[in-house]
């Protein structure tokens, strides 16, 4: 612990600048970005108090797409140095994304002790709040200023303001100031061991039980990880809802950077925190049409909705021991999940062996197919919307899924050649060119044809939606208009075409992702949303290949059973490539 440290150990555990080289730079860089984006960027200034050092600086939310949430954020600086001007860096990506972004001012030491400073950042968040009634708050603090966040949340105060405080971020904190009293840093603070822990979250309860995030850079002193670790502790302890993110890459001065860049950890983390409240009324989750919705509907068995009071209840009832007495023919799981129906439809045709893997393997895909499907569909909602940070939310879960499906082939790729010839006549002309789900997920990426939409012309349940997909843009399309919007030279021809053709490589369209890819930076998300094009276009070719390969190691060269050439029509389909453009500019890059 740190009691048994010499007060040199201390003094460098305590400077955060003894394993961060690019302090200065960094530091420079906060004053250097503040001051452009103040220059560029409407903000006003919201008094708190009658002193010149009490005031926030606001940045309003850009976007008419307004998630109805501030981050308000505490800077540190050893409660010592820098201030609100200094602390504007963050302010562009957040208002960019419909987010408003306050940077608090505060008096320094030795003009202010702790017990002031904690105050005046309350009554700063109070004056925020006023001035937004309808604004949900998040309080972010680095280093000194994730202390005095998490101090805030221990006042007793306003209970109308606090339930409009939805979250904490806290990075690099020091929340145990006991160590400080031995440190150099106390020298303009006066700390008593007795008056640190008055002023150490780390000894009072929170009394605002909303979700923190807490989190520090990979390059920290073991001291600052320990206070991290021990106050997310605290707060776990108190049944606060807590994460903890060690930021790779960064130290206790850069991982700033990260706090509004979606793209990172960091920022994603914290686009999280405010999207768990702020962007339910934007961001409400639309499930396609892929089918008749009366024959979905049909299958939905009622079940009864629980609370948090019921589930107690229940464990009071059943002593802790899982409930296994139930009304009526079924269980609350099979009729949720609908399983004695899922489990009852692989019905083989056939003595093979082999056949219920193929059967279970492809029904497997063809949900997986539909989880996609519904991920690219809202994902295409949310560019359309501008709003970027959401669509790339639902990039890494597109991904996962996707690899998820390349390992589908694991599986079948154990059928061998006899195996599949046993029950291979029996498929008929079933093939999975057929699969309407796997069309709507070629459509929504741009790879349309009218012909295969046809083949489910003799289907009214399904081929209404397929028709309007084939018929819509698709979300490349959607992408390129986003580009477009942004003031990224995108051609008319790309922009109003026939939504029903398979997009085809434009130049005009390569040089304007050059344009994008000319800033390769985390917090260009145009240049982000490119490249989770792509990795999703790559898994699916992936895909693709896996089944080419797999289907010629089974099958060799005879023809396919839907009226393909088998192997020599999925070459042709492996050669295909969603988003060309995003492909043929690796070629152009760097050259």
């Amino acid at each position: 612990m740190w009691q048994q440290y010499s007060d040199a150990v201390l003094e460098r555990e305590y400077s955060p600048s003894s394993v961060a080289s690019n302090y200065p730079a960094v530091v420079a860089a906060y004053s250097a970005k503040s001051e452009a984006i103040s220059a560029s960027l409407v903000s006003y200034r919201v008094p708190y108090g009658a002193s010149a050092d009490e005031y926030s600086i606001v940045f309003p939310a850009l976007s008419r797409f307004r998630r109805d949430a501030i981050v308000i954020f505490i800077h540190g600086g050893y409660w010592q140095e820098l201030s609100a001007e200094d602390s504007c860096f963050p302010a562009r990506e957040f208002v960019e994304r419909g987010v408003g972004f306050a940077a608090v001012n505060y008096t320094l030491a030795p003009a202010a002790n702790l017990e002031t400073m904690v105050q005046q950042c309350a009554n700063a968040i109070r004056a925020i709040a006023v001035a937004h009634p309808e604004a949900k708050l998040v309080i972010a603090g680095s280093s000194a200023g994730a202390h005095l966040a998490a101090m805030t949340a221990t006042l007793d105060g306003d209970a109308g303001l606090a339930v409009r405080v939805k979250g904490y971020v806290l990075a690099s904190g020091v929340y145990d100031l006991r160590p400080i009293v031995r440190t150099y840093v106390n020298q303009p603070l006066h700390l008593t061991p007795e008056s640190a822990v008055a002023v150490s979250p780390m000894f009072v309860r929170p009394r605002n039980r909303v979700p923190a995030l807490v989190c520090w850079g990979e390059h920290e002193t073991a001291e600052f990880k320990r206070q991290s670790r021990d106050y997310a502790q605290h707060l776990s302890d108190h049944d606060v809802p807590v994460r903890l993110l060690e930021i790779a890459g960064r130290n206790h001065f850069d991982i700033l950077f990260d706090l509004a860049a979606p793209s990172t950890e960091f920022g994603a983390a914290v686009d999280l925190l405010i999207g768990a409240h702020a962007m339910a009324a934007n961001r409400k989750r639309v499930i396609p049409e892929v089918r008749n919705p009366a024959l979905e509907l049909s299958l939905v068995r009622d079940i009864d909705i629980s609370t948090n009071e019921s589930r107690d209840e229940a464990v009071n009832t059943t002593a802790g021991e899982p409930m296994v007495s139930f009304e009526g023919k079924s269980n609350p799981y099979i009729d949720y999940h609908r399983n004695d129906l899922l489990l009852s439809i692989q019905h083989m045709r056939s003595e093979g062996h082999d056949e219920m893997v193929f059967i279970l393997m492809t029904q497997c895909k063809e949900l997986t197919f539909k989880a996609i499907h519904y991920e690219l569909y809202n994902m295409q909602l949310r560019i359309r919307k501008d709003d970027v940070s959401g669509a790339l939310e639902l990039a890494p879960r597109v991904k996962r899924l996707f690899e998820y499906l390349v390992k589908t082939w694991d599986v079948l790729s154990t059928i061998t050649t006899h195996g599949f010839n046993e029950f291979r006549n029996h498929l008929g002309v079933s093939s999975g060119q057929q699969s309407y789900i796997y069309r709507h997920v070629e459509f929504i990426l741009g790879n349309k044809s009218k012909r295969l939409a046809a083949a489910h012309s003799n289907n009214p349940d399904v081929y209404p939606q397929l028709k309007e997909s084939l018929n819509s843009p698709s979300l490349y399309d959607d992408v390129l208009a986003l580009l477009h919007r942004r003031g990224v030279p995108v051609p008319e021809v790309a922009l109003k075409r026939d939504w029903s053709e398979t997009y085809e490589s434009n130049p005009e369209v390569e040089k304007a992702w050059l344009t994008v890819y000319a800033d390769p930076s985390p917090d260009n998300d145009l240049y982000v949303v490119g490249e989770a094009l792509i990795e999703i276009a790559d898994l699916f070719s992936q895909y693709r290949w896996r089944h080419f390969t797999s289907v010629e190691r089974i099958l060799g060269f005879k023809p396919g059973t839907g009226g393909s050439a088998g192997v020599g029509w999925l070459k042709h389909v492996v050669e295909h490539r969603f988003f060309p453009e995003l492909w043929s500019i690796r070629t152009v890059l760097g050259a």
